[in-house]
C-alpha cells in the first residue's frame, strides 16, 4: 500500500495507493508451459517462471494497476468485475474494482475523455502476463526466474 498527501485550497487530502493487486490462483504445466488458473477458470500463461517442477501448487499472481486491462465486452476470457468508483486524473483513470472471485483491485488506465466508466459498469478483466509476479501461497517465496529468494542479513 502507497499513502500520498496531497494539498489543494489550503487543504489536506490522505490519497492511499494499493501498489500491487494479488490473485488467488493454481499454477498447471502444460507441455513444459506454465499456467495460471485462477478461481472463475481464466488462465494465462506466465512465461518467466522457474523451470522447477511447480505443477498444481497454490501460487499468489501479483499484478501492479496498470498491467491489469479492462474490456467492456464480457465475452472472452479474464476476471469478471464491477466498477467501484473510478478517479479521473488527467493522463490516467484509476478504477477500483470488486472481481467475480472476490478481490478488489485497482486499475490504471490512459484516460479516454469520452468513456470514463461509472461505477457499476460490468467489466472483463485480463492480465498483462509478462508483467505478473507469481508467489508461492504457502512460503510467498517468488517463484519467477532470476529471482534470489534467500539473502543474508
Amino acid at each position: 500500500m502507497l499513502l500520498c498527501l496531497a494539498v489543494s485550497n489550503n487543504s489536506l487530502f490522505y490519497l492511499k495507493w494499493r501498489v500491487f493487486t494479488d490473485f488467488n490462483a493454481e499454477l498447471v504445466c502444460c507441455a513444459n508451459n506454465y499456467t495460471s488458473r485462477f478461481g472463475n477458470g481464466y488462465t494465462v500463461e506466465i512465461p518467466d517462471l522457474d523451470p522447477a517442477d511447480k505443477s498444481g501448487r497454490e501460487v499468489v499472481v501479483s499484478a501492479r494497476p496498470e498491467e491489469l486491462i479492462v474490456h467492456t465486452d464480457l465475452e472472452g476470457e479474464g476476471l469478471k468485475a464491477e466498477i467501484m468508483d473510478s478517479v479521473f486524473l488527467g493522463l490516467n483513470t484509476h478504477y477500483f474494482v470488486k472481481t467475480e472471485t472476490g478481490e478488489e483491485a485497482e486499475i490504471i488506465q490512459e484516460s479516454r475523455i469520452d468513456s470514463i466508466l461509472p461505477p457499476g459498469t460490468k467489466v472483463r478483466l485480463t492480465l498483462n502476463a509478462v508483467k505478473a509476479n507469481v508467489f508461492d501461497k504457502e512460503t510467498t517465496l517468488s517463484l519467477m526466474r532470476g529471482v534470489r529468494n534467500e539473502v543474508e542479513v
